[in-house]
């Protein structure tokens, strides 16, 4: 019974709210009859005034078609910007990151366990391996190890192709 209570005080709130925003919208519409009216008027007044006939000028729907195409043309620009702004953002942060390693790299982050061990030349050629490493350019060794001994395999087929005669 209370469910069934509560439900119809929904409903009612409901339509009190509906009724209200139709009231709205009827004065809204109201309003904006009274802004047609007023511009059609003096719209009259100023061609009476001109000795222009009703029919002159260019047609209200050509004005409108020209506006729509202003529209969508400015829709595709405003789409290619988007895309250019969240590709920039994209490249923007991918530059912020290499300079935030960069500035952990030259501050001696890496370098200072083997400061004392190690050349400048060697101190430098260790940061650009480390920041080439970060961005992921870097070839493993058991990757150059696999590299030649599949080199050595294929040299090996190679001669044995060449002492058969193929």
């Amino acid at each position: 019974m209370r469910e069934l209570m509560r439900k119809m005080d929904r409903i009612r709130k409901e339509k009190e709210e509906s009724d209200s925003g139709q009231a709205k919208m009827m004065a809204e519409y109201n309003k904006l009859a009274t802004v047609i009216e007023d511009l059609t008027a003096e719209n009259r007044t100023l061609r009476s005034m001109c000795d222009c006939p009703d029919n002159f000028g260019i047609k209200h729907e050509e004005i409108k078609l020209l506006n729509r195409e202003k529209i969508e043309d400015f829709r595709k620009l405003i789409k290619v910007l988007q895309e250019d702004n969240y590709h920039l953002e994209e490249e923007r942060a991918k530059l912020k990151h290499l300079i935030k390693t960069m500035s952990m790299l030259t501050t001696g982050a890496c370098v200072c366990n083997y400061g004392k061990l190690l050349t400048r030349e060697q101190i430098e050629a260790l940061e650009a391996y480390a920041r080439r490493l970060i961005q992921g350019d870097t070839i493993e060794l058991s990757d150059v190890y696999l590299l030649k001994k599949e080199n050595e395999e294929l040299k090996q087929k190679l001669k044995l192709l060449e002492v058969t005669g193929f």
